[in-house]
This record gives structure tokens, sequence and C-alpha cells, in this order.
């Protein structure tokens, strides 16, 4: 894994903080080129030891950059993004997935948190 400098330790530290506390809806907001992603990736390895994982990003170059730095902390990555579809082994954890690609089920209700893609 790659050393994390002291500020992206502390925001690690505050993560986790918060999700024991039971929060689920949390952000970073860091300046551009300060390690988001390395923190994100620090947050990935834990957390693929729990369960899956699931990363949604906007944008696909924000996919590519993350999977690259998952892939640096030797975690195997499935995309899941226009022009690409590679989340079927098992052992692809966590997923990227570009926020586009997943559409409600035509008939569902809003609320019903069902997506296909």
């Amino acid at each position: 894994m790659i050393p994390l400098r002291p500020y992206q330790r502390l925001a690690l530290h505050h993560i986790h903080q918060r999700l024991h506390q039971g929060e689920h809806r949390l952000y970073i907001s860091l300046p551009t080129g300060t390690g988001k992603s390395v923190i994100l990736a620090a947050l990935a390895v834990h957390a693929v030891e729990q369960g899956r994982v699931l990363v949604l990003a906007h944008f696909q170059d924000l996919v590519v950059q993350l999977a690259g730095e998952l892939t640096r902390q030797d975690l195997e990555v499935g995309l899941l993004m226009q022009g690409h579809r590679q989340i079927a082994c098992r052992r692809c954890h966590p997923a990227i997935a570009a926020l586009r690609t997943f559409r409600l089920h035509p008939g569902q209700p809003r609320s019903g948190q069902h997506l296909a893609h």
C-alpha cells in the first residue's frame, strides 16, 4: 500500500470515525492533486475485507483514474462504463462504475433503488 501523507491519514481516520458512528453519506474535500484517489484506495483496501465495494464516479476519466490507483494497491478492479463491462469475475473488488451507465428500470418507482445496465 502507498504510504499516506499525514493529512491523508487524518482524512481516512475521520472517514472511519463517521462510518463507525453510522453515517453513510460522506465526502472528502481537498484541493486538486492532494491524493483523494489515494485516500479512496486506502479505504477500499480495508472495505473489501468486509464485502463488495462499488465506487461510482460522474465521469469516465475519473473511473479510469480510480481504477489505476486501485490497481496500484493490488486490487482486482471491475469496470462498468461505456465500452467496458468487466465485473463478471467474483474476485473483482472493488467495482467502479460511471453514473451514466446506470438507469432506473422502466416502470419502477424512483424509491425502488433498482438499477439496470
